[in-house]
């Protein structure tokens, strides 16, 4: 968490507060936009290399090269869904650019559906015209219309999601036990506790905490709106955990663990307040993914076995991206010193304390002799190649 927070920040150009008035008051604290430059020239290529193609996806019959229209309908209803409910490009560009930063991502796919309260004219059955009502103006009425229905993508932020640090291979992901932070107002918790494996007998008022003021809680921040300064929230939640698991299905508990016979395995997805330690939801993963997969997805940058967790740009690049900073940071002050005028004198000279010092400004003083303005043997731009070094490595990187 700590190493996604740094590479927002870095992404951002934000100044290293532990860098801050080093090694002198105000002095030069930038960073270099090295990883803003490699993220921001990734992410379209990655892109479109993923969804740039048109169709989107392909259906083809096993052992058939042709295609038939029963299949060729199937791909074109699948890839309008893609690209006209799902939004798969805007989706795609989020999750590249979250991987690219954080190293990780977190999806849920799921079918949705969206309702909203509209107001319209009535309209006569049988003329079809406007209904005109006894004051002469014309009569509305307030409808529920479906504004949405199809496939979604939802994102899940890193710190949303815990489970252990070795699941390194997909399989080992899908299996694997997890928690994932939710966070449904208690409307959302109200509409729809009727839905499978929600009890509807655990979800009223007695779930609804102490009123705030809208401040959102910094433990329930993401990285990216740590850094970005997000502090408020529109709506008042109710947080909490899913729970993906594996249990025993058949076991004993009156036998001892050397004693059990029947191994088989089944999975469950339950819900919990965490404010009243209530189960809200409980129900079998299979009920709502017939395969019994994992609901959740994983997408890594530079995977590896063993790790959970990805690796962003920024952790590519971090000593090239640190070391250009702070050597051109020092570069600047450097310049600061040698450029600015500055002196030192004696207690004798006579030098009536802090003053301005204009071009053409004369400033009386008992003696001169007693100021010396100091003379550096240093260019600062010599100290530029080592700025070449860092970016001749960050281009072959």
């Amino acid at each position: 968490v700590e190493e996604i927070r740094e590479s927002r920040r870095v992404y951002e150009q934000i100044e290293n507060a532990k860098n801050a008035n080093w090694p002198f008051t105000n002095a030069s604290n930038i960073t270099l936009p090295l990883c803003a430059i490699t993220v921001d020239n990734l992410e379209p290529r990655i892109v479109s290399g993923l969804v740039g193609t048109k169709p989107t996806v392909r259906f083809e019959m096993e052992g058939i090269e042709q295609q038939d229209d029963p299949t060729k309908m199937v791909e074109t209803w699948f890839n309008q869904q893609l690209e006209n409910k799902v939004g798969i490009e805007t989706k795609t560009m989020g999750m590249v650019h979250t991987v690219l930063l954080e190293g990780t991502v977190y999806y849920l796919p799921k079918y949705d559906r969206e309702e909203l309260m509209r107001r319209d004219f009535m309209f006569d059955p049988q003329s079809g015209q406007i209904v005109i009502g006894q004051d002469g103006k014309a009569v509305t009425q307030d409808r529920l219309d479906s504004v949405f229905e199809g496939g979604k993508i939802e994102g899940i932020p890193f710190t949303d999601i815990l489970c252990a640090d070795d699941l390194g291979t997909l399989d080992e992901w899908e299996k694997a036990d997890k928690i994932r932070i939710v966070r449904p107002t208690y409307g959302e918790l109200m509409r729809g506790k009727t839905g499978l494996g929600w009890l509807p007998d655990k979800i009223g008022p007695w779930l609804i905490q102490e009123k705030d003021e809208g401040e959102k809680k910094a433990e329930n921040s993401s990285p990216t709106q740590e850094v970005a300064g997000v502090k408020y929230t529109g709506k008042k939640v109710i947080e909490c955990a899913e729970f993906y698991v594996t249990y025993q299905v058949n076991r004993d508990e009156e036998a001892e663990e050397s004693d059990q016979s029947d191994f088989t395995e089944d999975r469950i997805l339950v819900t919990i307040c965490l404010a009243t330690k209530t189960i809200l939801r409980l129900a079998y993963l299979r009920e709502l993914n017939f395969f019994n997969d994992s609901l959740i997805k994983r997408v890594r940058m530079f995977p590896e076995e063993g790790r959970s967790f990805g690796t962003g740009i920024y952790a590519k690049i971090k000593s090239i991206q640190d070391g250009a900073s702070s050597f051109f940071n020092a570069i600047l002050n450097i310049s600061y010193l040698v450029m600015m005028p500055w002196f030192f004198y004696e207690a004798g000279a006579g030098v009536p304390g802090e003053m301005e010092i204009k071009p053409g400004m004369g400033i009386p003083v008992d003696s001169v002799k007693g100021i010396l303005f100091p003379n550096f043997n240093i260019n600062p731009s010599a100290y530029l190649s080592f700025i070449e070094m860092f970016l001749g490595l960050w281009e072959r990187l």
